[in-house]
């Protein structure tokens, strides 16, 4: 039994270390975004400056369901405190995941222990990043609008979840505090 609860510790050890890795990736990738000049494609012009949409963004997935919320969370096993710059939602493989507001792909990466990830940006400095996803459909570049399909679900593993961020001016955003309820 000993045995067995030290395995799975390190395994959970493990998980968490490839989080906190794909994590910091995320965060070098909105850096090196945000230090870049704006490509844009002329057609693209928000309706709506994004830093206004606070509160009023539509949901990635038809039901938002919190499996780990923004800030410090303590693992229940492990008693390891981690900072989640995001929110993990519960999701379905297979789950549709939408664009919160218009903006353009930007970047998409596969990330260990976050599989395909997307990071929009919306302008003025804003981006999402929507994580854990499998079939996408979308390409680096495209223009999309609020509400638009980017992709379904990948196998999400021991992890159970879909991972979103908000970024505003370099700064992590509680997600719940900007999607409309």
């Amino acid at each position: 039994l000993l045995e067995r609860i030290t395995g799975d510790a390190e395994l959970l050890n493990a998980l968490l270390t490839d989080r906190r890795l794909a994590l910091e990736e995320i965060e070098r990738e909105i850096e090196r975004l945000a230090a870049r000049p704006e490509r844009r494609v002329p057609r693209f012009a928000p309706a709506a400056p994004f830093p206004q949409l606070a509160g009023r963004l539509s949901a990635p997935l038809s039901e938002l369901r919190v499996i780990q919320p923004f800030g410090k969370n303590r693992h229940p096993r492990l008693g390891t405190t981690t900072v989640n710059p995001g929110v993990d939602l519960k999701a379905r493989t297979g789950e549709t995941v939408y664009a919160v507001a218009e903006g353009q792909v930007t970047r998409i990466a596969y990330l260990r222990g976050f599989g395909n990830t997307i990071i929009l940006a919306h302008g003025q400095d804003c981006y999402t990043v929507y994580a854990r996803l499998g079939e996408l459909m979308v390409t680096e570049g495209d223009i999309v609008a609020a509400d638009q399909p980017l992709g379904a679900i990948g196998d999400v593993g021991p992890e159970e979840g879909f991972h979103f961020e908000v970024w505003v001016k370099r700064e992590k955003q509680d997600p719940m505090k900007w999607l409309r309820r």
